[in-house]
This record gives C-alpha cells, sequence and structure tokens, in this order.
C-alpha cells in the first residue's frame, strides 16, 4: 500500500519536503520554518451505526455548543463522551471497503484562547477561537476557496466547531459533527495550566511528554485510546462515499492520529506529524487492486 499525504501551513503550500519510509509507504510531508514538526522517527516519539457495531454519534453542524467564555475547568470523572463508549484501548479497526477513489482534508482549528494561554484543552469545550484563531481559520478558507468537497465532518468541540462553520461558509453539501473526531482525551490534564501540570503531577507528566504511547492516566490510555477513535472516525468517512473529496476539521492530535491510522503507524509514532494552527493536510485513498469476491475493495494509497 502506497498512501500520500500533503502537509500546508495556513500561509500557503509548504516549499520544504521530506519523504518518511514506513515499510513500503511513504508519507510526503512538508516542514513549516515557524514551527518545524519533530522528526517521525523520534521515539517518543454518531449515534450511527458505521461497520462492525460501532457506534459514532452524527448531529447536525447547526446544533454546534454555544461559545463560551469561562476558563475554568476540572475533570469530574465523566463527561457527555461516556456514552459514546469508544475510550478503548484496543489496535484500530482496519478500514472499510471503498469503491471509488477518496480524497480526505484535514484541518486543525484555529488557534483557541487555552492554545494562547498554554492550557491544556484535551477533550474540554470551554475554549473557543482566539481574534488570531479566527483570521487563521478565514485564511484556510480562502485558500481552500478553490477547492471542491463533498462533504463536511467536524468535531463537535467548538474551537473546531466554529474553524468548520468559517471555511465551509457559502458551500453546499453535507455536513455533519462527529464526536469521534474531538481531541485526544486527557482527563485530569484538562484544564490545567502547562507548568501547573508539570509541577502537580511530577513524573507521571514526564511520562506524558516522553512516553505518550505508554502513557496512563485516571486508568486510561490517552494515545492508545485515540488510535482506536481515529480509526473509528476514518471509518465513517470512507464508508459514507459522499463523493471523491471530503474536509475533516479536528485538532493537532487526532488529525494526527488518522494520518498515522491511514499509514498503519502505531502510537509511537505520536508527535511525529504535529499539526499546527490551522493546518492542512491531504490524504488519497484508492481501492485495492487486489481481486475480491465482492465488488468493493480495501482502500489503497496511490
Amino acid at each position: 500500500m502506497l498512501l500520500n499525504a500533503r502537509l500546508f501551513s495556513p500561509s500557503g503550500v509548504l516549499n520544504s519536503r521530506h519523504e518518511i519510509p514506513v515499510g513500503s509507504r511513504r508519507l510526503a510531508r512538508g516542514c513549516d520554518g515557524a514551527s518545524a514538526a519533530p522528526d517521525s522517527t523520534a521515539p517518543h516519539s454518531t449515534r450511527l451505526v458505521s461497520g462492525q457495531g460501532r457506534r459514532l454519534l452524527a448531529v447536525p453542524i447547526g446544533a454546534m455548543a454555544a461559545e463560551q467564555t469561562l476558563d475554568e475547568y476540572t475533570w469530574t470523572g465523566s463527561d457527555e463522551f461516556d456514552q459514546l463508549e469508544d475510550r478503548k484501548d484496543l489496535p484500530p479497526i482496519a478500514l472499510p471497503p471503498i469503491s471509488n477513489a477518496q480524497e480526505v482534508v484535514l484541518v486543525r482549528h484555529g488557534q483557541s484562547t487555552w492554545n494562547k494561554a498554554k492550557r491544556i484543552q484535551g477533550s474540554s469545550n470551554v475554549s473557543v477561537l482566539s481574534d488570531k484563531g479566527v483570521r487563521q481559520a478565514e485564511v484556510a478558507r480562502n485558500k481552500l476557496a478553490g477547492e471542491q468537497y463533498d462533504a463536511l465532518y467536524s468535531s463537535p468541540l467548538q474551537r473546531s466547531a466554529k474553524t468548520a462553520e468559517i471555511i465551509w461558509s457559502g458551500r453546499g453539501g453535507k455536513a455533519v459533527v462527529v464526536p469521534s473526531l474531538r481531541e485526544v482525551d486527557l482527563y485530569s490534564f484538562q484544564g490545567l495550566v502547562k507548568a501547573e501540570g508539570k509541577q502537580r503531577y511530577g513524573a507521571q507528566y514526564q511520562d506524558w511528554q516522553q512516553s505518550p504511547a505508554t502513557f496512563e492516566i485516571d486508568g486510561h490510555a490517552p494515545v492508545r485510546e485515540l488510535w482506536y477513535r481515529a480509526s473509528l472516525a476514518l471509518r465513517h468517512v470512507l464508508a459514507a462515499e459522499a463523493g471523491p473529496r471530503s474536509l475533516v476539521v479536528a485538532h493537532n492530535a487526532v488529525n494526527q492520529a488518522v494520518l498515522c491510522v491511514a499509514l498503519g503507524l502505531p502510537p509511537a509514532r505520536f508527535r511525529g506529524l504535529v499539526q499546527t494552527n490551522a493546518a492542512t493536510s491531504a490524504l488519497r485513498f484508492d481501492p485495492s487492486d487486489a481481486v475480491n469476491s465482492d465488488s468493493s475493495s480495501s482502500p489503497q494509497a496511490t
């Protein structure tokens, strides 16, 4: 299988490109001089039924949460996503068969108020786009203006939902919020200023920084759960076959996970493909050339 991914910055197509070999696969990656992604080889580097009985909750995009300004947040041990039962420390699910080539374009949300404050967001839904984040979303919209997309899939978190709203403005086509596209669940870390996390959690916070694939908190394995959840989201997008091109607006970590799941890369590669605010990536999937008994086949990239 060969999968091509093109990474862009909101200021335009990146000039520098690298190819990362992954067995027989290669990922073409651009590097933003202002915020270069770490080397991917580093050791730390809805309720909708969608295949194999897995549930993904689909909500109309008009049902976005109202923006909040409150910066205080405390993880209470549960949230609105518990009912989805997608916080599972399981391997990613195989991608579904597709009948036609598809391109999936991923966009990270613009800068949020908590990005600016260096506060850990995770899947909390308190932060909103900053003024800079709104401008970044508008730049991304303008860069994508000449491209045709058949459907939009967005995270339910308002920083992503607002970015999606800005980018999708004036377009037609299906628009769906998919909760499995929310950011990595970080449980008790959510809401902490990063310096506070280091002070309060010491070695555990260091483990999150240095060994995210094995890091655990509150009885969960955030990155391994994220890989499983990213496979649910990508399966949903591909299985829908809304058309040849789909737009996904989500977050840094989950977009990384979608890229890695598509490439067959393990959670150990987390932080190898960091997505800056409003950065855009493109994945192309082609049906396998293998002969199957049915009319469709597992996706293969070219």
